[in-house]
Parts: structure tokens; sequence; C-alpha cells
């Protein structure tokens, strides 16, 4: 069977290369697309105990069909599809992205326990893609640590949408999924898919995914786990947990835009996958607002940035106020709370702005060097017109 893949999809451009997963639906190979240089993955619904489950295989064919419609950085994307003609049928086969990393469980085995930094930033990713999914009416229904996958660099993807379904779909992209019939992974399922799989919306995406945050955080997919570990899961954010984890559907969040907003409210973390506006507090930095004289006038304000440290000098970047989580805008002072966000040093004695030679001088002794240059020029000015016995102070 092998050499029949081999052959046909060589035609199609594709030269098969080694087998790296499987699954109800069949095997997952590597492949390479030589036109383009590129290594692939290859789906073939090809499993010997369920080659006649038409639910299951057209849950298989509906799955490209969903991915089509999802191009975000992700989620990976379809190249093609087709099917294997064979002897007594065929074989479908699915040619997507080829995602070189590991699951996020097997990223929890190797790295635990993860630091809060990092479960944040995999959460803004994987939130991401998943409101991107639920803005196009399409529900996952199968979110676990298995279907992530984490890339060396820290990049993730929300990967296998084999039972994932449109809430309102168009023809051929029913729900195929019959009463009673249970897929997925328990640990992970919300009430309510528990109780059918087909009367389930975005909160079930939801509740699966704060099950995730759980086990990120604590090792277990267990909301009652986070008691044990107050000092690395702060207050708001179990409480954000805590509501996407809620029993009654009403009390969750309506989707993973929600979710992700209320996340980035309790986190002082830059959001690398979303550009926005950040400063620079470095005092020195070279690309501070300067003066044609060499006065520091104000912070770096980057408009749109996706970098943890300032590219010119080294410094951390700052997205958002620490005291409200309000986004930075550019001004001193965060629109939302009205905290100061960061100081314009100024001489104690004469109110001007400083040159790089004042910064971190005590300037209420010595003041600035305009206050010292005026001191010269009245030094200058009363050397060379000495005071008459008159007391007058015009030097004329």
């Amino acid at each position: 069977m092998l050499e029949i893949y081999k052959k046909y999809l060589l035609r199609q451009g594709f030269e098969l290369k080694e087998k790296i997963g499987s699954g109800l639906s069949g095997q997952t190979m590597k492949g390479f697309q030589s036109s383009l240089g590129r290594h692939v993955a290859i789906k073939f619904f090809d499993s010997q105990f369920n080659k006649n489950n038409q639910n299951l295989k057209k849950r298989f064919l509906r799955e490209s069909q969903l991915l089509a419609e999802l191009q975000h950085p992700s989620i990976p994307y379809v190249i093609t599809c087709g099917s294997i003609p064979i002897d007594d049928g065929d074989i479908p086969y699915t040619v997507m992205q080829y995602i070189s990393g590991i699951t996020l469980d097997e990223y929890i085995k190797k790295h635990a326990p993860i630091s809060l930094d990092t479960i944040l930033h995999f959460s803004v990713q994987i939130l991401d893609a998943l409101s991107f999914v639920h803005e196009k009416g399409i529900v996952h229904r199968d979110i676990k640590p298995s279907n992530i996958m984490i890339l060396p660099s820290g990049h993730c993807y929300l990967i296998d949408f084999s039972i994932g379904f449109k809430i309102n779909p168009q023809t051929g992209m029913t729900r195929a999924t019959q009463t009673r019939e249970h897929l997925g992974s328990i640990q992970y399922m919300s009430p309510e898919q528990k109780q059918s799989m087909k009367n389930v919306d975005q909160k079930t995406d939801i509740y699966s995914y704060s099950l995730v945050l759980c086990e990120l955080l604590s090792g277990k997919p267990e909301l009652h786990s986070l008691d044990r570990i107050e000092k690395k899961c702060p207050t708001a954010l179990k409480k954000v947990i805590e509501i996407g984890c809620s029993y009654d559907t009403r009390d969750r969040y309506s989707n993973a835009h929600e979710f992700l907003r209320e996340l980035k409210q309790v986190s002082t973390l830059p959001f690398l996958d979303t550009p926005s506006k950040a400063i620079c507090k470095n005092i020195l930095c070279p690309n501070a607002d300067w003066s044609e004289l060499g006065y520091y006038k104000n912070v770096y304000f980057i408009e749109e940035s996706t970098d943890v440290y300032c590219t010119s000098c080294g410094e951390k970047l700052i997205y958002q106020c620490k005291n409200c989580g309000s986004p930075i805008d550019n001004t001193r002072f965060c629109g939302g709370c009205g905290t100061q966000q960061f100081d314009v040093p100024e001489c104690k004695q004469c109110g001007s702005y400083l040159k790089k030679n004042d910064m971190g001088k005590d300037t209420n002794k010595e003041g600035c060097e305009k206050c010292r240059n005026k001191k010269y020029q009245l030094q200058l000015q009363q050397a060379s017109f000495p005071s008459s016995t008159t007391n007058d102070d015009v030097p004329f």
C-alpha cells in the first residue's frame, strides 16, 4: 500500500517520507514538495479499523474544508487534498503545512514547572487563534495539550479540527455527529459536551482551554488544583480561569475573544503576536525624543511593536499600565487610571530638560548644564564689570 501512495503522490509533486503520527482516521506522514523545496504533512484516511466508518470519513473530508477557511498564523494551512484510487475504493488524503515542533503535553513533561510568563505567552497565541475560529462560526470541540504544537521559537499552533463543525453549516459541512456519540478527550470535555456532542457551541472550547490552563499551572486539568499553587497563580488569573470553567454556560465567557481580553487585563506581559503601542523608558535610549541641542524631552514611543526589548538600547518595553492594565498611549499618564507611566527628568533648580551628562545627578545642589552656564556667564559679567560703590547692577 505504501508503494501505491508513493507513486501516486510523486505524480502530484510530493515525495513521501517517514510516518510522523496516527489517529482514528489513519496515519500522517512527512512529505517533501520538490517544486517549492519545502516539507509538508500528509494525512491519510486509511485506518484498517475505521475505513468503512462513513461518519469518520465525512469528518476527515470536512476537516480540510474547515481549515481552508482558517487563514491564521497559529493554525496550519491546507495545501491540497485528493484521493488515491485503490482496488476496493479510494484513500482520501490531505496535504498540510508541516509543523516542526512538539505537542504541548510533551512540552509539559519536558519543561514543567513552566513559568507564568511562558504560560501566558502560549495562551495569548492559542486564544487568538481560537478567537478567529469562533468568529468564523466554527467550534473545535477537542481542545487539549496534544492538539497544540509548540515550535522551538515558542510559536504555537492549534491543530486537529477533525471533530470541529460549523454552527451554521453550508451544504456538505454538517456536524456528522450521531446522538450519544462521544469524541475527544473526556478529561477536557465541558459538562454539556459530555451529555451530547451535538448541542454545544463556542463555550465548550472556552471550558476546555481553561482546563488546559489549569494543567499548565498545576500539572492537572482540574480547577481545584490551583488552590495549592496560590503563589504561582495570581488571584486575578485564577478568577479568569474560574469563569472559563463555570459549569453553567451562562456564567462562562461567550467566546475566545472575550476570554483573551480578560486574560490580557490580568497580565503585564507584552503580547508578542499582536502589534501594539509600546514605550522604552530608558532615559538614555538613542531613539528617545532628544532636542537638537541634546536635551531629553520624552520617552521613545513605538507605534506598532511586537518586541520584548528595545532594538536600540535593549531596555524591556512597556505595553500596559502596571496599575490597571490599560494600553499605553502617547502620554505620561495612563488614560485608564491616571497613574504616571514614566518620568521626564528635569532640573530641580530651573525646571529645564536635562542633557545626558546631567542624567542621574543631584540637580538640587549643582543644577544642570543650563544653570551652570548662566552662573558662568554671570561670573564673567561680574569679572568684567566690577560693582560700583553705588551698588548699581547695570554694568554701564
